[in-house]
């Protein structure tokens, strides 16, 4: 069951137990998953707004609540993984299309994806 790891310790297991419940469609979860948008962790409650988007939440809720999902987008634009939802979107792709329903802009978007290029870019060559 995934629904009890959103109260784990470790807040990378309550991020990737919310990403399973989005991918899941647990709609069900919906109530459990309100609480983490008060988690101590800023990315677990953007994953926390993220889930909630994905499975149907007010998007006027989530502006009301002013979680700052950019953050996340930035991290996971950063990693760049190759997993995808069942839509086929790339988990960064998934955190941009929140951030439209929130209201973000083309070109803030643009801005947060040069600054994560060139951080990416800058660990890159600090690694050679």
């Amino acid at each position: 069951e995934i629904v009890p790891l959103l109260k784990d310790n470790d807040s990378l297991v309550r991020e990737c137990a919310l990403d399973s419940l989005a991918r899941l469609e647990a709609k069900e979860a919906m109530p459990e998953i309100l609480h983490l948008l008060k988690d101590k962790n800023q990315r677990v409650r953007s994953w926390a707004a993220l889930t909630l988007y994905e499975l149907g939440a007010d998007v006027s809720v989530l502006k009301s609540l002013k979680i700052d999902v950019k953050i996340l987008y930035e991290r996971l634009f950063q990693i760049d993984c190759d997993c995808k939802n069942k839509n086929g979107l790339k988990c960064h792709e998934r955190a941009k299309a929140l951030l439209i329903a929130l209201g973000v802009t083309e070109k803030e978007l643009k801005r947060l994806q040069k600054k994560t290029a060139d951080k990416r870019k800058s660990l890159e060559e600090k690694n050679e």
